[in-house]
């Protein structure tokens, strides 16, 4: 079981309690309505400390702040003036400790998903073009790009991942041309980006896991290339 599925979970049975002590009649003095709403903003805050979500934990503390103001001793506030504290607040504490945020979160990612076992993390500067070539061993590229508009992979004997999760398509489509020879390839990508395959494949596969939540307006990703003997698997994450 996922551990996301086990913390909202607990969440859930706990507001469940709550109601219930309320039915009962030991009234905590706070409505039905706004005790449920104030679990789920403090699981929201615990759950964005834990994942170092700088908007997370400024937004949901604001929001807390302006439903429970009177119970926690604080003077009549202003609800525009605090969520222009905290919108505030994100900003200025992703201009000043951005990088080391997605750092620790890449680290954190890494850990989980056993990242660890590549060899190699491909760190190139990223602009509107990416290229990624492996020949034996394995590595891992996150791309990092504000304007994501083509890329070279190719991997030949080998294995690379590349995320996608961090990439910014400013343009209706991107395009991706992927070579592999003897090796795989796994690319995760947004579940709002929609692929469009177009690789040519002899004695390998290309395979979809998961389901794209593409809309009209969201982005396309044009894939074409070659896969002998080999796979290449596409993540919506």
């Amino acid at each position: 079981m996922k551990k996301n599925n086990i913390f909202w979970g607990l969440v859930l049975i706990m507001a469940a309690g709550m109601v219930l002590l309320h039915s009962f009649g030991l009234d905590p003095g706070i409505g039905v309505f706004r005790l449920l709403i104030g679990i789920v903003l403090a699981a929201i805050l615990i759950k964005s400390v834990v994942s170092f979500h700088v908007e997370g934990i400024c937004f949901s503390a604001a929001f807390f702040i302006i439903m429970f103001s009177q119970e926690m001793g604080i003077l009549p506030v202003n609800p525009l003036q605090i969520l222009l504290v905290a919108l505030l607040l994100s900003v200025g504490v992703n201009l000043l400790l951005g990088d080391k945020i997605r750092k620790i979160r890449r680290e954190r990612r890494e850990s989980h998903r056993g990242i660890g076992q590549y060899e190699q993390v491909v760190d190139s500067q990223d602009c509107d073009r990416i290229e990624v070539s492996l020949k034996f061993g394995s590595a891992v590229k996150y791309v990092e790009s504000d304007n994501f508009v083509s890329g070279d992979l190719s991997a030949s004997f080998g294995a690379l991942v590349v995320y996608f999760d961090n990439a910014i398509i400013q343009n209706a489509s991107a395009e991706l041309c992927v070579d592999v020879s003897f090796g795989a390839m796994k690319l995760y990508v947004p579940k709002a980006w929609k692929v469009e395959n177009n690789i040519t494949s002899n004695f390998g596969g290309v395979e979809e896991r998961g389901e794209s939540k593409w809309t009209e307006s969201g982005k396309q990703l044009y894939l074409k290339g070659n896969v002998n003997f080999g796979a290449v698997e596409i993540y919506y994450i």
